[in-house]
Protein backbone atom coordinates (compact mmCIF):
# COMPACT_ATOMS: atom_id res chain seq x y z
CA UNK A 1 0.00 0.00 0.00
CA UNK A 2 1.15 3.33 -1.08
CA UNK A 3 3.66 2.46 -3.28
CA UNK A 4 3.75 2.24 -7.00
CA UNK A 5 2.17 -0.47 -8.65
CA UNK A 6 2.93 -1.63 -12.28
CA UNK A 7 0.27 -1.00 -14.43
CA UNK A 8 1.17 -4.08 -16.62
CA UNK A 9 0.98 -5.97 -12.96
CA UNK A 10 -2.34 -4.94 -11.82
CA UNK A 11 -4.21 -5.75 -15.36
CA UNK A 12 -2.54 -9.28 -14.49
CA UNK A 13 -3.55 -9.35 -10.84
CA UNK A 14 -6.82 -8.34 -11.92
CA UNK A 15 -6.74 -11.30 -14.67
CA UNK A 16 -5.61 -13.73 -12.01
CA UNK A 17 -8.52 -12.98 -9.64
CA UNK A 18 -10.91 -13.26 -12.32
CA UNK A 19 -9.75 -16.79 -13.34
CA UNK A 20 -9.05 -18.15 -10.10
CA UNK A 21 -13.07 -16.69 -9.52
CA UNK A 22 -14.26 -18.97 -12.53
CA UNK A 23 -12.14 -22.29 -11.87
CA UNK A 24 -13.75 -22.09 -8.34
CA UNK A 25 -17.09 -21.66 -9.66
CA UNK A 26 -16.30 -24.55 -12.12
CA UNK A 27 -15.10 -26.55 -9.38
CA UNK A 28 -18.64 -25.89 -7.21
CA UNK A 29 -20.08 -27.05 -10.49
CA UNK A 30 -17.94 -30.31 -10.42
CA UNK A 31 -19.36 -30.53 -7.36
CA UNK A 32 -22.78 -30.72 -8.40
CA UNK A 33 -22.43 -32.84 -11.17
CA UNK A 34 -20.85 -35.68 -9.16
CA UNK A 35 -24.12 -35.55 -7.04
CA UNK A 36 -26.08 -36.01 -9.32
CA UNK A 37 -24.03 -38.89 -11.05
CA UNK A 38 -24.10 -39.96 -7.50
CA UNK A 39 -27.83 -39.74 -7.09
CA UNK A 40 -28.79 -41.24 -9.78
CA UNK A 41 -25.92 -44.40 -9.54
CA UNK A 42 -28.28 -45.32 -7.08
CA UNK A 43 -31.70 -45.39 -8.07
CA UNK A 44 -33.16 -48.99 -8.15
CA UNK A 45 -34.18 -50.21 -12.15
CA UNK A 46 -31.10 -48.99 -13.69
CA UNK A 47 -28.82 -51.26 -16.28
CA UNK A 48 -25.94 -52.10 -15.31
CA UNK A 49 -24.25 -50.34 -18.26
CA UNK A 50 -25.88 -47.46 -16.79
CA UNK A 51 -24.72 -47.98 -13.60
CA UNK A 52 -21.15 -48.87 -14.60
CA UNK A 53 -21.09 -45.57 -16.54
CA UNK A 54 -22.48 -42.88 -13.39
CA UNK A 55 -20.15 -45.02 -11.64
CA UNK A 56 -16.79 -43.99 -14.10
CA UNK A 57 -18.12 -40.54 -14.08
CA UNK A 58 -18.55 -40.25 -10.22
CA UNK A 59 -14.77 -41.92 -9.95
CA UNK A 60 -13.66 -39.40 -13.37
CA UNK A 61 -15.04 -36.25 -11.25
CA UNK A 62 -13.58 -36.98 -7.65
CA UNK A 63 -10.13 -37.80 -9.27
CA UNK A 64 -10.28 -34.14 -10.94
CA UNK A 65 -11.25 -32.42 -7.95
CA UNK A 66 -8.82 -34.41 -5.49
CA UNK A 67 -5.81 -33.59 -8.09
CA UNK A 68 -6.53 -30.14 -8.11
CA UNK A 69 -4.08 -26.93 -7.83
CA UNK A 70 -6.28 -24.50 -7.07
CA UNK A 71 -6.18 -22.47 -4.07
Amino acid sequence: PGQYTNPHNRAARAHLRAGLSKLRKGQDALREARDLFREAAIQDGITDDLDAELRRLVKAVNEMLNTRVIP
